[in-house]
């Protein structure tokens, strides 16, 4: 029986896609050419135009709900853990000789694409590397690094303002589900939130809206009073095709990224207020 708010599809499947490092990586197609991750990028617009009606049809059968909801992103959007993840790769590609530019890496941040930044390096020197040895440090290091990152400025209280006014709380996260309920523990907002879902929740990851949908389903919340959040433009495409409004809140990282789709753009959630839905 299929479950309401999921979604089906044929082609690439989950098993292709690996999580590693910040990034998603295609098992079955190393593309570490800019070129190449392009056209894998350009595949799944073609996946999200298919799914939008698809979408639609769900929202409109379940768009019924008495409640409303406030969707947040992971990475980037509740807690800086790109930008120290940035810093270990371009650390590392210094000691080799090569510039790792912003332009590289934010290509990558909060999409499913092919970027591999070893294979990216090996290719750009012409080397190989011990990279048992080089991960174990860089792994080391990050942790150091992201456990000192501290929730981002509004979100915790957003979160509290809106449990106050009766939203339910959810998080739609590329990431595993390790990394996503360690860090809302550390963050002391885990008790907040009534759905996690991540990439093991979906066959598609953003910037498909699956996750979003499937979100909505466990918090049994009306798409016309949901609000997500998002850094990024994978994230801020997944929610749109969900049939959500938008608040964009970009990072260092993805200031660059195009925008355009999101409802709103702030600088932090402080700048935030919440809506007064219509009854």
């Amino acid at each position: 029986m299929r479950r309401r708010g999921s979604v089906r599809g044929r082609g690439v499947g989950r098993e292709q896609w690996a999580y590693g490092g910040g990034f998603f990586f295609q098992k079955k197609i190393r593309c570490p050419d800019l070129w190449r991750a392009d056209f894998s990028l350009n595949f799944i617009n073609l996946r999200i135009r298919r799914s939008t009606a698809l979408a639609q049809g769900l929202q409109d059968k379940y768009g019924a709900r008495d409640l409303k909801a406030l969707i947040f992103d992971y990475d980037g959007l509740i807690v800086d853990s790109e930008t120290p993840e940035y810093h270990s790769w371009k650390e590392i590609y210094h000691l080799a000789g090569v510039e790792l530019t912003e332009q590289v890496w934010t290509s990558a941040v909060g999409a499913v694409n092919a970027f591999d930044p070893r294979a990216f390096l090996e290719k750009t020197t012409g080397r190989t590397f011990d990279w048992d040895v080089i991960e174990k440090a860089r792994r080391q290091k990050l942790s150091e690094r992201q456990v000192a990152q501290p929730v981002l400025a509004g979100v915790a209280g957003l979160m509290y303002r809106g449990v106050e006014a009766g939203y339910r709380i959810g998080v739609a996260s590329n990431s595993t589900a390790a990394w996503v309920e360690l860090g809302l523990e550390r963050l002391g907002l885990r008790h907040l939130i009534e759905s996690v879902r991540t990439v093991e929740s979906v066959k598609w990851p953003k910037p498909h809206p699956e996750i979003y949908l499937r979100v909505l389903e466990d918090l049994n919340a009306d798409v016309h009073e949901t609000l997500a959040f998002e850094d990024s433009q994978p994230g801020i495409r997944a929610a749109k095709a969900a049939g959500l409004t938008v608040i964009a809140v970009p990072n260092l990282l993805t200031r660059t990224h195009d925008l355009s789709l999101a409802d709103q753009i702030l600088d932090n959630l402080d700048q935030f207020e919440l809506p007064e839905f219509a009854s």
